[in-house]
């Protein structure tokens, strides 16, 4: 009896082991060199948190599902000069480096990670980034890419590296080659922005350009009144992309305002979607700069669904819509809207 107790406490006691080594959050420990922010933000996928530089270190702690793609943000302006990091629940240790640069009248923060460790992702990374380096010139490069991508997308089917590998070989790939890869790609776990990306790469008669059909939608606006895109049926419809924190975006209101005040009254609407995450920052900017026009909001940022399927991956942006729901154009200027609507009013005088 005494051996079958202590049997059974072994056992226990393996299995707790084994269980405590099963990382189920991240740890990210990080150094900064150059110019240290007080606050440094970490983005990945809906979420963005906020930690201390203190003594040049900081440190992020989360819980992630699947492997995800992280960037560091430095306000008021910022930018990562080697894309983006993975995420994955483990501990992560890493050193970057911050260098301020005064671009016209604005200051930005250069981020750069200079070493990342502790991540598995970053290892299948690396070694892709080799295999491509050393083999991209060869004449069976498709096939060899594909014996590749079929390994890693096979071993990690809900790793979002593997859908972004995909997407972004894709135009070195053949359709069947692609068809098979996407059906190892698990879907439910990578974002609606990728996903519509990809879809768009395999299925290219669903990209959104001059001519089709735009992409009804419904959002909310500052009074959390649904708007749908089917209530302006029978206007011209420029919708605008945007967010408080994009000062180009803001750049162009008041000329956009002079626009939608000169004809509005003709058959003209614009319709704002926001992709602010802070719902109050948002009501603010439309208040400050004094936006007339009706405005609705998508707070998952990039990877809404609307901003997805729009393939909005930067702003701003905006489609410009007739009076049937046919996209006219894509990324109009002002000076362009103006002549534009300027005929369509001499159009419809006749």
């Amino acid at each position: 009896m005494e051996r079958i107790i202590t049997l059974l406490i072994l056992i226990a006691t393996l299995f707790s082991c084994k269980e405590s080594k099963l990382q189920t959050s991240f740890t990210l420990d990080g150094i900064v060199k150059g110019n240290a922010p007080e606050y440094l933000y970490l983005e990945y996928g809906k979420r963005r948190d906020c930690t201390i530089v203190k003594n040049n270190k900081f440190q992020f702690t989360g819980i992630i599902k699947n492997p995800i793609e992280a960037s560091f943000i430095i306000p008021p302006a910022s930018a990562m000069t080697n894309d983006w990091f993975y995420l994955e629940n483990n501990k992560i240790n890493m050193e970057i480096t911050v260098e301020k640069k005064k671009i016209k009248q604005y200051e930005i923060s250069f981020i750069k990670i200079d070493t990342i460790a502790g991540t598995k992702t970053a290892h299948i990374r690396c070694n892709f980034e080799k295999f491509e380096k050393l083999n991209h010139d060869n004449d069976d490069w498709s096939s060899l890419l594909f014996l590749r991508l079929k390994d890693i997308i096979e071993k990690n089917p809900s790793n979002n590296y593997s859908s972004f590998l995909l997407t972004q070989s894709a135009t070195k790939l053949n359709k069947e080659q692609i068809d098979v890869l996407f059906n190892k790609i698990d879907t439910l776990a990578i974002s609606n922005q990728r996903l519509e990306s990809l879809k768009r790469i395999i299925y290219p008669n669903l990209a959104l350009k001059t001519g089709n059909k735009l992409f009804n939608f419904d959002l909310p606006n500052p009074n959390n009144k649904v708007i749908s895109t089917r209530n302006f049926r029978g206007k011209v419809l420029y919708i605008d992309f945007w967010a408080s924190w994009c000062r180009p975006c803001r750049k162009v209101n008041p000329e956009l305002l002079k626009v939608y005040a000169k004809f509005k009254h003709n058959g003209f609407e614009i319709l704002g979607v926001s992709i602010d995450k802070d719902i109050e920052k948002w009501k603010k900017a439309i208040v400050k700069d004094k936006l007339t026009w009706k405005n609705v909001i998508e707070t998952d940022g990039f990877h809404g669904k609307i901003a997805s399927k729009y393939n909005i991956t930067a702003i701003p942006k905006n489609y410009l819509v007739d009076k049937n729901g046919n996209i006219i154009s894509e990324d109009i200027a002002i000076d362009k809207l103006e002549n534009f609507l300027k005929d369509f009013d001499k159009k419809n005088e006749k």
